[in-house]
């Protein structure tokens, strides 16, 4: 399988739960499962898998194992019974082996793409300065995915000047965190908090000078 290199993830975590079938595309099949890792500050990021069979069989990994992976973050179009439509960020993962149980666990996303929806700062309840930024990614195979970044403290004020279309490369790390309605959760979102942020010439294949790295 060729990687993307517009998009690569590596992580190493504790597999929650088991495999379990997911869905069939072009008569392969599809397992899901959550992986939970750490940050710095014991928050813990819940996050959910996607995986080949075909790459499933040759380490029958199972819950409590510690498992490092590789592949990239997609955006998935879900719809339930009601017929309820919504996007949801899972990791495919490309390859997939069990590791000891005091390996140091990691959480490290790497994107390439462009600005799809302009850039919007705002604080948080504590008074942190934030910014959103959509992220598109192309694949390989003619489809995009939308990440949704947040950026902090002074990549905040230097995203915030990125126009639409801009070429753009991040850092950082993938995170989920509850959404919250009337203070019950509804939801459970995903989206990179970012380390390091820069913009690059796509005819000229390289970075420009703009950059802002480990804000956080």
């Amino acid at each position: 399988m060729i990687m993307n290199l517009n998009n690569e993830v590596k992580i190493t975590g504790d597999l929650l739960d088991d495999f379990k079938f997911g869905h069939m595309n072009n008569g392969e099949e599809f397992y899901i499962s959550t992986i939970s890792i750490p940050r710095n500050s014991g928050t813990l990021d819940v996050l959910k898998l996607v995986i080949p069979k075909r790459t499933l069989e040759i380490e029958h990994p199972k819950a409590g194992d510690v498992i490092k992976l590789r592949g990239n973050l997609r955006t998935y179009h879900l719809f339930d019974e009601k017929g309820n439509v919504w996007n949801e960020l899972r990791i495919f993962s490309e390859s997939i082996r069990i590791v000891d149980q005091d390996s140091l666990r990691e959480n490290y996303i790497f994107l390439r793409g462009d600005v799809w929806k302009m850039p919007r700062m705002h604080k948080t309840k504590s008074n942190r300065i934030v910014t959103d930024v959509l992220c598109r990614v192309h694949r390989k195979v003619r489809k995009s995915d939308y990440i949704p970044c947040i950026c902090w403290g002074r990549n905040a004020v230097w995203a915030d000047l990125l126009e639409v279309g801009s070429k753009i490369e991040i850092e950082g790390r993938i995170q989920s965190r509850d959404y919250r309605k009337g203070g019950i959760i509804q939801k459970q979102e995903y989206e990179v908090s970012v380390s390091g942020i820069s913009t690059y010439k796509e005819e000229e294949d390289e970075e420009c000078k703009d950059q802002v790295a480990d804000a956080e």
